[in-house]
């Protein structure tokens, strides 16, 4: 089945937003035989490394600024791809990108348990990657129906579920590629019950022209161990090229925690999901920031 948007480039996407000292490629990708006599030259020479089978990697020019970061420890979602890509297999979406995607949870910072469609479980211990085998069916979705069929919580009230399906609309799973993917979904009856309801709620969200966010935090939310710390924000808004205005964050002080030295200015956020003042709390696309004082 043909898909709008994949696994494999949904974990690049969100994951690799910060770069990493190392380019991970596969066999299959060495197209012709000077690629591989290269290749095979940099393996002698240690300026590549066979991390998986018939998968390597390179140091890339962030390995010079990231000297503290061995270039050889590739994180375990770039392996899965490459094998994935080197063996014909397809990934499915792991249950912390799941809750990620719904607005659930922070963004993971690696995912080290990945689905995909073999019957046996593979590990590759040095990369801290275990592959584990997934139903046919989980991986017949799309990746916003895999994260829906994922992530939700067990015993979730119709309300928390329509919120869940809005709060998801305002990322990668609302757009435009994902919604056609997702409807397919649901057309095809292959979303359970809660799964539906949630569905339908961010379909029905991104048909809308203002995207505006909660002023209340959802009612389970719980603070996580670290957010960005903003001071003298403020919320703005716009409206994007799609003509769908969006609410989002600037600050005059963005630190890692409360007084924390030295600040940044944020200039834009990504938008606005959810700001909660009472809580001291809100949730962009991106990420939860702890909220100090407002400029006024």
């Amino acid at each position: 089945m043909t898909r709008g948007l994949d696994v494999a480039a949904t974990l690049q996407e969100e994951l690799n937003h910060t770069g990493y000292p190392a380019r991970v490629f596969c066999a299959r990708d060495l197209a012709n035989a000077a690629k591989r006599k290269e290749v095979s030259a940099a393996l002698r020479a240690g300026k590549a490394a066979l991390i998986a089978p018939r998968v390597y990697a390179t140091p890339t020019a962030l390995a010079f600024a990231m000297a503290s970061v061995p270039w050889q420890a590739v994180p375990p979602h770039m392996v899965a791809v490459a094998l994935a890509r080197q063996n014909g297999w397809t990934l499915g979406l792991p249950l912390e990108m799941a809750r990620f995607l719904l607005m659930m949870a922070i963004r993971p910072e690696e995912c080290g348990e990945i689905p995909y469609d073999q019957g046996t479980a593979r590990t590759y211990s040095k990369i801290g990657l275990t592959l584990i085998p997934a139903s046919p069916s989980r991986l017949d979705l799309s990746v916003a129906g895999q994260a829906l069929a994922t992530g939700l919580p067990i015993d979730c009230s119709g309300e928390g579920l329509s919120r869940i399906g809005r709060y998801a609309a305002f990322g990668t799973l609302g757009a435009d590629v994902s919604v056609g993917d997702l409807a397919d979904d649901l057309a095809a009856g292959r979303l359970s019950e809660p799964a539906a309801i949630a569905a339908g709620s961010l379909v029905e969200a991104v048909r809308c022209t203002e995207m505006i966010a909660d002023r209340q935090a959802p009612p389970d939310f719980v603070p996580p161990e670290t957010a960005q710390h903003l001071e003298g924000w403020e919320i703005n808004g716009d409206r994007g090229r799609d003509g769908v205005f969006r609410e989002w964050l600037r600050a005059a002080s963005w630190t890692m925690y409360p007084g924390g030295w030295p600040p940044n200015r944020l200039r834009q956020s990504s938008p606005l999901v959810w700001i909660d003042e009472g809580v001291g709390y809100a949730r962009t696309v991106s990420r939860v920031y702890r909220l100090g004082e407002r400029r006024w």
